[in-house]
């Protein structure tokens, strides 16, 4: 876990490329998701294209069970991602298996960065509407 924030912190995809578990699942603060290493890693790569002062500051690191909590800051050009923010991640056999992002005024990054891949929750609201038609 520090491993991985240290890669993203360094902008080093081999390195992030190493520390995913083959069946990954990336969770962004609006919910939608990014599932494989491959795609993972693909939307890191656009990541860093799209956010290219993005810094994780943490503050706080707790274990409970198979899960890591962290309490930190993103730093980040884009002021919708630079917030205080939590973070929760699984690590299964040395590698990262679950990274999920908590954070108000979220950006659907999942959605932005692999639009053909991403994993979307439909609300209520959604399938109210597509029920109407």
């Amino acid at each position: 876990m520090q491993q991985y924030i240290a890669a993203l912190n360094a902008r080093d995809a081999r390195i992030i490329a190493d520390l995913l578990a083959h069946d990954c699942r990336l969770v962004d603060s609006a919910g939608g998701w990014i599932e494989g290493r491959d795609n993972a890693l693909a939307a890191t790569r656009a990541f860093f294209e799209f956010e290219d002062e993005f810094h994780i500051e943490q503050e706080a690191i707790a274990l409970r069970g198979d899960e890591v909590l962290v309490r930190g800051r993103a730093k980040a050009a884009n002021p919708q991602l630079a917030s205080d923010k939590l973070w929760r991640a699984r690590v299964r056999d040395g590698k990262l298996s679950y990274w999920q992002s908590y954070g108000e005024d979220a950006l659907p990054l999942a959605r932005i960065l692999m639009p053909e891949q991403a994993y979307v929750p439909q609300t209520s609201e959604t399938v109210a509407r597509s029920d109407l038609t």
